[in-house]
């Protein structure tokens, strides 16, 4: 049983060779990490908590001492489940140490599939266990050593129930049979993990198709320059480049075109010390963009990505379908057919049973309960609407 409070801190290779030891006979792990995402350019792996139904151990992941690897038994060991919420950040920092993670189960999308109306850790342990979790170190920065205790407790405390959470949790998908969909997303989200992104992915600007066409094409063009800008400037400061100017503000900067610095500081989300530091230079920017002669043609707007008519029928058609079983059964719709697994059997229909059975994430249980109708709507959208199939 753990004790209150409890927890043993890790960084020395000695100490950690002992947890793998004590690890390597357990069958469950609650298992959780912490970085510097909110405080770095490009973000690190600080933490990795890890709790057994007897300890919880403290990994420091940046202790140059500790060769993280030899945990890497442990989790790729599909026999031995990891509990993790919200696993997709915390798998992708993992894997930027060499370690992947098998025999997942993540407590957030058990929690999406039973309908929980707060999926985050704090009100799910609260409803379920009583326990008031203390999330005042959320915004810490974990890079920074020594880390005090209020942080390491804080830390202890996100894996000190999960095992416990996540072990309820489970045992209530069974019980709603809901298991096996949830198994399957996990292992999707095992499959599908990645390293961190590099700071700039991710960020592209769609303007308003409402704009006239000029304007769309200024506003493009102030927000290619802001967020270059940003990069830079992030990147000086080892900041995340959001904390310099948000997405919201590079929105209404680009939409703007503000002329001057009180029209700059009055858009929406804009802080005092960007329009201190850097709004002269963002005005003359923008004043050099609009002087620019924009040749329309040349500097096409890239259309956003259209999806071809015949997978936008087979996706309307698995919708009306999903919708029609959740109504009749009272599931909901998610639970019948997620939505990627919606968009991808539009994107790649299989045509056989046999197709459709080894079909990623599928699952026995929806192929025996749904299987003939799916590959029926997939090979004739029409029939979700009741119409009759084209004559041959």
């Amino acid at each position: 049983m753990l004790l209150p409070n409890s927890f043993c801190w890790v960084h020395s290779q000695t100490e950690l060779e002992y947890v793998v030891n004590q690890l390597n006979t357990a069958r469950e792990l609650a298992v959780d990490t912490e970085s510097d995402n909110l405080h770095a350019f490009r973000p690190k792996l600080c933490l990795i908590q890890i709790a057994t139904d007897t300890d919880i151990f403290l990994v420091d992941g940046l202790s140059s001492e500790l060769h993280l690897q030899i945990l890497a038994p442990i989790f790729e060991n599909p026999h031995i489940t990891k509990y993790f919420h919200s696993a997709t950040g915390d798998l992708s920092f993992l894997l930027s140490k060499q370690l992947r993670v098998l025999g997942l189960f993540d407590t957030q999308r058990a929690a999406i599939y039973l309908q929980k109306p707060k999926l985050g850790l704090a009100p799910l342990t609260e409803d379920y266990l009583g326990v008031s979790l203390d999330k005042s170190c959320q915004r810490a920065n974990f890079a920074k050593r020594p880390l005090s205790d209020e942080i390491l407790l804080y830390a202890a405390s996100d894996v000190r129930f999960l095992l416990q959470l996540g072990r309820i949790l489970k045992n209530e998908c069974l019980q709603k049979n809901l298991l096996e969909e949830v198994l399957l997303d996990c292992l999707r989200i095992e499959n599908e993990s990645r390293e961190p992104p590099e700071p700039a992915e991710g960020f592209v600007f769609r303007p308003s198709a409402l704009l006239p066409l000029r304007q769309q094409h200024l506003a493009v063009k102030i927000a290619q320059c802001l967020h270059a800008a940003r990069l830079r400037w992030a990147k000086r400061k080892k900041r995340p480049f959001g904390q310099i100017l948000s997405n919201q503000s590079l929105y209404a900067i680009a939409y703007a075109a503000p002329a001057n610095l009180e029209a700059l500081q009055n858009l929406p989300g804009m802080q005092k010390n960007f329009v201190n530091q850097f709004g002269s230079w963002v005005l003359k920017q923008i004043e050099e963009i609009q002087q620019t002669k924009l040749n329309l043609l040349e500097n096409a707007i890239p259309p956003q990505k259209e999806v071809a008519p015949d997978i936008q029928k087979r996706i309307d058609a698995l919708r009306k379908f999903r919708a029609q079983e959740a109504s009749a059964s009272g599931l909901a719709p998610q639970q019948i057919l997620n939505n990627t697994l919606v968009e991808r059997l539009a994107e790649n229909p299989p045509e056989t049973p046999e197709a459709l059975l080894r079909f990623p994430y599928f699952g026995n249980k929806r192929f025996h309960l749904y299987g003939p109708r799916i590959l029926e709507l997939l090979a004739n959208p029409t029939l979700a609407y009741g119409q009759p199939p084209p004559l041959p």
